[in-house]
């Protein structure tokens, strides 16, 4: 008897997480939300073209996601934020051209959300950097 009214429990609470996720999805009139079946993997996609606009991964399974990468018409990834301490602000942020080249990055030192320098790279492949020498969230050419 117990038994199943636990099952009865849990499988309540299973139809209710998936109603609402469902319901969050169809509420969203431009993207489509929609999750692996381990819940560490988001994907948010175009309504109309289908397009991937968004990948987010939660790693290490805690609801932090360690990994967001931006897409720009299904190309990419163009930019990719990166969380490795899990304390919510992003200590590298790589940006690509549409062929998947590597053509900036941007670094958080402190780990306060500011960015600290930041790299482009030019067409010419010469390396133009930044770096917020005052503390005040204002870059200076790096020499």
């Amino acid at each position: 008897m117990y038994g199943l009214v636990i099952y009865s429990i849990i499988a309540t609470i299973a139809l209710i997480k998936y109603w609402h996720l469902n319901k969050i999805n169809n509420e969203n009139k431009n993207f489509e939300i929609s999750w692996n079946s381990t819940n560490d993997r988001m994907l948010m996609k175009d309504k109309k073209t289908g397009k991937l606009i968004t990948l987010s991964e939660d790693i290490n399974f805690d609801y932090n996601f360690e990994l967001t990468e931006i897409f720009f018409n299904g190309i990419g990834p163009i930019t990719s934020y990166i969380d490795k301490n899990d304390n919510g602000y992003f200590e590298k942020i790589l940006h690509y051209d549409f062929n998947g080249e590597l053509v900036g990055e941007s670094r958080d030192f402190e780990d306060n959300g500011s960015i600290d320098y930041y790299y482009v790279i030019l067409e010419s492949n010469d390396t133009l950097e930044f770096v917020d020498k005052n503390k005040n969230g204002r870059m200076e050419i790096y020499q």
